[in-house]
């Protein structure tokens, strides 16, 4: 028989990083440096010594992305993973993501995860004003 009494009475968590669980903005802009972080260091292993650990980090990703996918939903988690894999061009240039703003399109370049939050809640708050 399993007993849940003494479920993790052992079980210490401990919060690493720059992460803050209770403040939303602070928490997302937490882990999109780390999240980046962890995608150029792969990178750099890539370019520099010709090593790819995607076959081991391809699960990990999944469950990372599945996990923003279902905190931030669909169009959110889609701007993230622009923000992580498509916002530096090639040649180091930063893309501007294309929006549309009542009826014209607009060029928005972000520099840093705290400008992609104020994007995502300027986004948030149009459509929130759409539906009501």
């Amino acid at each position: 028989m399993f007993n849940l009494k003494n479920f993790g009475t052992n079980l210490k968590i401990q919060v690493s990083g720059e992460i803050d669980y209770n403040d939303d903005k602070a928490f997302f802009i937490g882990l999109m440096k780390t999240y980046s972080a962890c995608i150029d260091r792969s990178d750099d292993l890539t370019e520099k010594f010709n090593l790819s650990l995607l076959d081991y980090e391809e699960p990990y990703i999944q469950i990372i992305e599945n996990m923003m996918l279902k905190h931030y939903g669909e169009w959110k988690t889609e701007l993230m993973l622009w923000y992580i894999y498509d916002r530096v061009s090639l040649d180091g240039e930063l893309n501007p993501i294309i929006i549309e703003d009542k009826g014209k399109e607009k060029s928005i370049t972000i520099n840093d995860p705290e400008e992609l939050w104020d994007t995502i809640q300027n986004i948030e708050s149009k459509i929130d004003k759409k539906d009501e």
